[in-house]
């Protein structure tokens, strides 16, 4: 390895985390799997967490280098920035999960491209402090229906059509998950609205209703021009024929930006979501295991770089398939969390487990146990987690831990985790960029991260944002043309309405 780790291998290795317990260290089996074979030591609360370190900050992070927003992404370089990076509920240093993923220029000249993987609520913010208008939003792709993974679609979709996005929002998803319902009647009629035996929770169904709830949004905003002349769907080139796409409202003038645009994918098998020959960006589908049937996650490959992002899942073989084998992935992005009595602690701000025959022991020992059953249903363990990145071969140049909630204390915790599965190659990525073809470095994601990813090296960034800046305003590309509504006042009483004049107030708006 080279001299990308700030910290080298951070904190304790693995050899001084088994010290005093009787496991003899042993190696990691070369054959297979390249799982790691040594006897491991189960940490528990109070041996990781709490931990010295602070709550309140992630050190790391505030010393990286700068970007600035305004900076073009380079011929050759994948960009992958954090527009969210929590867990639920949301915080104002972590809003829900979103990935942005751009690319540059590629070899023969194709051209720029971007997908935005999830856009949980809060998301929006951060990309307008990214200087992102809503036309690069164009390109949604949800890995799975739960509100920290979709909310800010409503505001994608009702406030693009305003500023520069004349055209549809294209959304990916998965097609009804299939699970049957446990209230189900057999003994009553089958009927979708008072007894459904199968609910209608896909992709295409979200988007109807979502264009519905949002009607009289669009209406109201339809005194202004929505579309341009000469729009083609290009969801004919980039989607495989075979997948489900649809436009939800059929009332929609094709090519309008309050046209909503459905892709629904097998969640079942890995496919071909997205594939632009003008761009040379690909994106694939696989399925991981994650609250309910229908849960994906997203390869994007481009320029022979590749990135993985898994969402939120349990740790499951899926993954490690995707990622390994081959010249492997550049960066794979996998969900994290602290084991459930550490989230407790630090959710009820406790310093240590409460005196057993307390009140406060019986609400931890209930809290605990909740937040158990929710991991059990839906997501991976920090421990869990770096078994799961053990079995990955070759192993990624950088393994992104993500919709975690960063603090130096859960990063302490969490790195004797990882150390305990992967302490022989692991090594935390700092200022100092990942060079060549490195490999085995990993990082924490935070709200505005910045991976400038290139078959040189990788470099993990912080963004230089303005937290008061204005939302970003370009022209929309091509002809407007005429709203649906007249004039500004067609859909208004204007009865009311105080009216500029010499004794009121200045038309010029000052």
């Amino acid at each position: 390895m080279g001299k990308s780790s700030e910290n080298g291998r951070g904190g304790l290795g693995r050899r001084t985390l088994l010290k005093g317990t009787g496991l003899a260290l042993g190696g990691i089996a070369a054959a297979g799997s390249g799982v790691a074979r040594a006897a491991q030591q189960c940490l528990g609360v109070g041996d990781c967490y709490p931990t010295a370190e602070r709550r309140d900050r992630y050190s790391l992070f505030e010393r990286l280098d700068t970007i600035s927003p305004f900076r073009p992404v380079a011929p050759g370089e994948m960009r992958i920035t954090f527009m969210g990076s929590g867990f639920p509920p949301a915080r104002p240093a972590q809003e829900m999960m979103s990935v942005f993923v751009q690319v540059g220029e590629g070899p023969g000249g194709t051209k720029p491209d971007q997908v935005v993987l999830d856009c949980g609520s809060g998301v929006a913010g951060n990309y307008t402090a990214m200087n992102v208008g809503f036309a690069r939003m164009d390109k949604v792709f949800v890995n799975h229906l739960h509100g920290d993974h979709m909310s800010d679609l409503t505001t994608f979709y009702c406030f693009g059509p305003a500023t520069d996005r004349k055209k549809p929002l294209y959304v990916w998803g998965s097609k009804a998950s299939g699970v049957e319902n446990p209230w189900f009647d057999p003994g009553r009629p089958e009927d979708p609205v008072t007894n459904p035996r199968l609910y209608e929770d896909g992709t295409i169904e979200f988007c109807r209703n979502l264009r519905k709830a949002c009607r009289w949004h669009t209406e109201s905003f339809s005194f202004l021009s929505t579309a341009v002349e000469g729009w083609q769907d290009e969801t004919l080139k980039w989607v495989p024929a075979s997948i489900p796409r649809e436009k939800v409202d059929p009332g929609d003038p094709d090519g309008d930006g309050f046209a909503l645009y459905a892709i629904e994918l097998d969640w079942e098998v890995p496919g071909v979501a997205y594939d632009n020959a003008e761009t040379g960006m690909r994106v694939t589908h696989f399925p991981v295991v994650h609250a309910r049937k229908g849960s994906m996650g997203f390869k994007v490959e481009w320029n022979g770089l590749r990135m993985i992002y898994t969402s939120d899942t349990r740790p499951e073989t899926m993954c490690v398939e995707q990622a390994s084998g081959g010249e492997g992935v550049d960066v794979f992005i996998h969900e994290m969390v602290p084991p459930a009595d550490a989230t407790v602690l630090r959710s009820l701000r406790l310093r240590q487990v409460p005196e057993e025959g307390t009140e406060l022991r019986a609400q931890f020992d209930e809290t605990v146990a909740m937040v158990q059953t929710v991991y059990e249903n839906s997501h991976t363990p920090q421990g869990a987690f770096g078994h799961l990145v053990s079995r990955i071969t070759p192993h990624p140049r950088l393994t992104v831990a993500a919709h975690f909630s960063v603090g130096d204390d859960t990063i302490a915790c969490a790195k004797q985790s990882i150390l305990n599965h992967c302490g022989d190659w692991i090594r935390w990525l700092g200022r100092q960029p990942l060079l060549g073809d490195e490999r085995g470095y990993m990082t924490w994601a935070a709200d505005r991260m910045v991976l400038s990813v290139t078959r040189r090296g990788i470099k993990q960034l912080r963004a230089d944002v303005n937290a008061y800046a204005p939302a970003p305003l370009s022209a929309a590309q091509g002809t407007p043309l005429a709203p649906k509504y007249p004039s500004p006042t067609s859909d208004i009483d204007t009865t009311r309405v105080i009216q500029p004049g010499e004794d009121t107030y200045c038309a010029s708006g000052y």
